[in-house]
Parts: structure tokens; C-alpha cells; sequence
């Protein structure tokens, strides 16, 4: 992603335990790290089928202006789903050592943390004061490694 806008710094004992094992077992994390790229992308993605946020909590509704607005341009399309960019913008960068999975434009931001005259409406994070992942995300991610270290 090479307009990188928020990062998630693995501080759960229990990843970076796992990781520290498969580097020694593997050397190149590329696998693993593609793995959980694609795995958090299908699931930012559900969250919006569903509308919610990683920790299940129903997105926001649009504002009555909002509405009113598409409904004069005909737009149509879930509550982040406007022009249907967002989605588009979504993806995973790996390496050996990392993932980086987000948005491109700097737009998502502001829906990731709310403004004064927007409400939060998540996506990345489970809690967004800390940058921890929801904890369907983070199971997500201790499976992967499980699976990977069990061969």
C-alpha cells in the first residue's frame, strides 16, 4: 500500500510468540503474512456487508442529511458504500516480516476514528484509542499462526 495511513503494532504475547517461532522455523514470514493480509481483508470486507465494526457494534446510521442528499442524486449503496470507492481502495502489502492492511485515500481515516461532525464507523480496529484489533481478528490471526506452526 504505498499510501500507508495507520499501522497495528502486534502486541499480543501470544502472535508475537508465534511469529518469533515460525521466523526461526521459517526464515521468510512472506507466507504467513500474505495469509493473514488476505484474511483481514475478506473480513474488513464482511463489516461491510454487514455494517459493523470489529467488534460487532452496528455502524452508525446515515445522517438525515446524508440520506436526503442520495436520495436527490440517485445515489444508493450501504453507509460507506456511496460511490463504492472505498471497497476498491481496500487492500494487503506483505513482506517477510510484516502486512500492512488499509485504505489508500486518506478519507478512511476519518471514518475509522469519527470527526466532530461524523461518527466513527470502524473498520481496521477493535478499539481505536489503542490501534488493538477486534478480537475476531486477532483469533483470525492466532489461527493462521497455529496452523502454521502445527506444519
Amino acid at each position: 500500500m504505498a499510501d500507508e495511513l495507520l499501522s497495528i503494532m502486534v502486541s499480543n504475547e501470544g502472535v508475537v510468540d508465534a511469529l518469533n517461532a515460525l521466523s526461526q522455523r521459517m526464515g521468510n514470514l512472506s507466507p504467513v503474512m500474505r495469509d493473514i493480509g488476505q484474511g483481514l481483508e475478506r473480513e474488513i470486507r464482511k463489516r461491510f456487508a454487514s455494517e459493523s465494526d470489529p467488534n460487532g457494534a452496528a455502524w452508525h446510521p446515515l445522517a438525515a442529511s446524508t440520506k436526503l442528499n442520495r436520495a436527490k442524486t440517485g445515489a444508493q449503496g450501504g453507509i460507506l458504500e456511496h460511490s463504492g470507492t472505498m471497497l476498491e481502495l481496500l487492500g494487503w502489502q506483505a513482506s517477510d516480516k510484516s502486512v500492512q492492511v488499509g485504505f489508500t485515500q486518506p478519507y478512511a481515516v476519518h471514518h475509522e476514528f469519527g470527526t466532530r461532525k461524523m461518527p466513527r464507523r470502524g473498520m481496521l480496529f477493535g478499539d481505536q484509542n489503542t490501534g488493538e484489533l477486534g478480537a475476531s481478528d486477532e483469533a483470525l490471526v492466532l489461527d493462521l499462526l497455529a496452523d502454521y506452526l502445527a506444519g
